[in-house]
């Protein structure tokens, strides 16, 4: 068969005669007269055509009706550099036989082009056959190349610019499960092409060539494509072990016609075989399922999978040729495949060993929280970020999953309240006491680490702190302070959740510190304690944040007693009977200076507190004692007395029932000038024992 023709008539050499009148209904393109001017390749596709000139003498020669006129040299570069690889199919006409063709496609990496070649025998492409070499517009795909290319053969056994540009190609029809599976076989074969095995069979039988071709197409990156050369039937003159192909099986029509070319391929090219590994062959069968079937969802996976492989390639991992991007592509195609049950299951457990990882999509988090109930911490609070992260959106893309993750931080909160105990400082009920933080963020409890990314926390926060507040079996007191460390660790202020927090003690000591005079916060805390001793803990905490503010607790105690918490309890703390004698007069003259204006009967049951029932052990303290203290000590008893003492406001004039009360305020206020008397007489004591011998 290569006899028959020279180098010089295949290669396209201008030494050829006109060309013949192609025979009527060929299509629009091959109705021209002969002579005409060729189409033009304003539409970017570009058109040789040689084909035989028996009518005038023989030969195989230019159809320049057939053939674009406006050709750049670079552009003929190329078709001629691929029409040296196509065999001129020749044949001896006894009679008009049905015209057969085989088209392969070449890609042109420098010019960025495919370039369509046909092998025409028979019928309407004469004796010497016909070779027709179409060279796609830039930056057009395989897909699109092949999808054309089917369309203009489809109405005409020769392609024109017309025939190519005219029109909307339809997809190609969907595959058969059975069509599909010998896809996928193709495709693992085409996985382990190598120098010895150039050749993918897709072999779909009863399916056009051209159609096996497309479908094959769509499951393979345009990249890849690009690396191979895709062929109906493949005829060429010198197969090359660098060159890799992808081709359908001759079809038995045109194997009979032109033995001696089927048997030289099949001489000089060996097929490769799909692989033996179950694994691998399971993927490529669920990928071509998924891609060319008609459910949908597979141009997403397919988009997936190329964007994955495109990734790798510009990252240098693989150079552009098949055997080294193949790998590649199989591994991005692994990267999109969704995740079993089974294997969700096993990132969740945290049993992954990194495929599995990189693999997860939002449809996983997805498939988790539908399947599973309590998939939620284990998706939240999982150290991946690529796991954590799709459980948000998937929580937070709805409402009744935002309402779940709302659910289980609150149950955790209160989960914690009941399995820790009370916090630390808890004889309170409310949580640590100042210099206790470094315990109490110990029991603390905090959001994790995904929430947050959450865009609105303080939504969050509320819907948590509501649910908290309806729980039962655990108390506000309890659940409070976790909150409270909860919500600090979300980046956020607890007080800027006052209206949906119970007031705890850490919160009334806050805020009392930050306005002294404003007792409410303490003292609503007080009321709501469930002991005296909670009640007066957290007043002695307030104290240590604002001590000049005792007089007014001291007297808010006096005017409204707290169950067995009142007013004298707190002034023992405040001044016990063993407080140091050096520090009595410091500590009587705070409670003088910071008792309010208005308190001079207050006063005078405090002095009475601390001379009758208690004034007597210090002055005795202060009699015993040899140093400077014990006087000053009694000279502040004194001083405190007779303050009181001169303070207290006339006696009201009142008749009747009124007078006894006149009465007693007077013998109340002799009682006092007795007291006086005494203490006058103790310092005195204390005085002359303290003189120096």
């Amino acid at each position: 068969m290569g006899s028959a023709m020279s180098d010089d008539a295949r290669d396209g050499s201008t030494r050829r005669a006109p060309a013949a009148h192609p025979p009527a209904g060929l299509g629009r393109a091959a109705a021209r007269r002969p002579g005409a001017p060729g189409p033009a390749a304003s539409s970017g596709w570009v058109l040789q055509t040689e084909r035989d000139a028996s009518e005038i003498g023989g030969g195989f020669r230019k159809d320049m009706s057939l053939s674009s006129d406006a050709v750049t040299p670079g552009e003929q570069q190329v078709i001629d550099k691929y029409h040296r690889h196509l065999r001129q199919l020749s044949m001896s006409l006894h009679g008009r036989s049905d015209p057969l063709h085989s088209v392969t496609v070449f890609h042109d990496g420098p010019a960025s082009r495919w370039v369509a070649g046909l092998s025409g025998s028979g019928s309407v492409y004469g004796s010497a056959g016909a070779i027709q070499m179409a060279l796609a517009p830039r930056g057009m795909t395989l897909r699109e190349v092949l999808a054309r290319t089917s369309l203009a053969l489809s109405s005409s056994p020769f392609l024109s610019i017309d025939a190519l540009t005219g029109g909307r190609p339809a997809p190609p029809p969907a595959p058969s499960a059975a069509e599909r599976e010998r896809v996928a076989r193709a495709l693992g074969a085409a996985a382990h092409m190598n120098s010895g095995r150039i050749l993918a069979l897709v072999d779909v039988p009863g399916a056009d060539p051209m159609t096996a071709l497309r479908w094959m197409a769509q499951t393979v990156p345009e990249r890849l494509c690009q690396t191979a050369w895709w062929s109906t039937a493949l005829l060429i003159n010198n197969p090359s072990s660098s060159r890799r192909i992808i081709a359908t099986p001759w079809s038995p029509a045109l194997a009979q016609r032109h033995p001696r070319e089927k048997a030289l391929v099949d001489d000089s090219v060996r097929a490769a075989t799909p692989p033996t590994d179950a694994a691998e062959q399971g993927l490529l069968q669920w990928y071509a399922d998924l891609v060319l079937g008609a459910g949908g969802g597979g141009t997403a996976i397919r988009d997936g999978a190329e964007t994955a492989f495109l990734k790798a390639c510009d990252a240098g991992t693989a150079p552009a040729q098949w055997d080294a991007l193949a790998p590649v592509w199989l591994a991005s195609i692994d990267r999109v495949r969704p995740l079993s049950d089974d294997e969700i299951a096993r990132v969740l457990g945290g049993e992954d060993d990194g495929p599995l990882l990189r693999r997860w999509t939002d449809e996983c988090a997805e498939r988790a929280l539908k399947k599973w109930e309590d998939a939620v911490p284990a998706l939240i609070g999982h150290a991946e970020p690529a796991v954590s992260s799709s459980a948000l959106r998937a929580l937070t893309g709805s409402q009744t999953g935002f309402m779940r993750l709302c659910q289980w931080q609150a149950e955790e909160i209160g989960r914690a309240a009941l399995s820790t105990g009370p916090p630390v400082g808890a004889e309170t009920g409310y949580g640590a006491a100042p210099g206790d933080a470094a315990r109490a963020e110990a029991r603390g409890i905090e959001a994790p680490r995904a929430l947050l990314a959450l865009q609105d926390r303080p939504a969050l926060v509320r819907e948590v702190l509501k649910r908290l507040r309806a729980f039962k079996r655990v108390t506000p007191n309890a659940w409070a302070p976790r909150a409270e460390s909860w919500i600090r660790s979300l980046g956020l202020k607890p007080h800027d959740f006052d209206a949906h927090l119970p007031l705890t003690a850490d919160r009334a000591v806050e805020r009392f510190a930050a306005a002294p005079h404003d007792l409410s916060p303490v003292m609503t805390v007080v009321s709501n304690s469930t002991s005296w001793e909670a009640a007066l803990d957290v007043i002695l905490r307030a104290l240590r944040e604002a001590p000049s503010q005792q007089g007014a607790l001291l007297s808010a105690l006096h005017d409204a007693p707290q169950r067995d918490l009142n007013w004298r309890v707190l002034l023992n703390q405040l001044i016990p009977n063993d407080t140091r004698l050096a520090d009595v007069p410091g500590r009587l003259d705070a409670l003088n200076e910071s008792l309010p204006d208005g308190s001079d009967e207050f006063r005078h049951e405090i002095v009475k507190e601390l001379l009758e029932r208690r004034g007597t052990k210090i002055l005795a303290r202060a009699a015993d004692d040899q140093t400077g203290a014990g006087r000053d000590a009694a000279i502040a008893l004194l001083a405190f007395a007779v303050s009181a003492h001169y303070r207290a406001p006339d006696p009201p004039k009142e008749t009747g029932a009124g007078a006894d009360r006149a009465l007693d305020r007077i013998r109340s206020q002799g009682k006092w000038l007795a007291i006086a008397v005494v203490v006058a007489i103790a310092v005195i004591v204390i005085f002359v024992w303290t003189l120096p011998s």
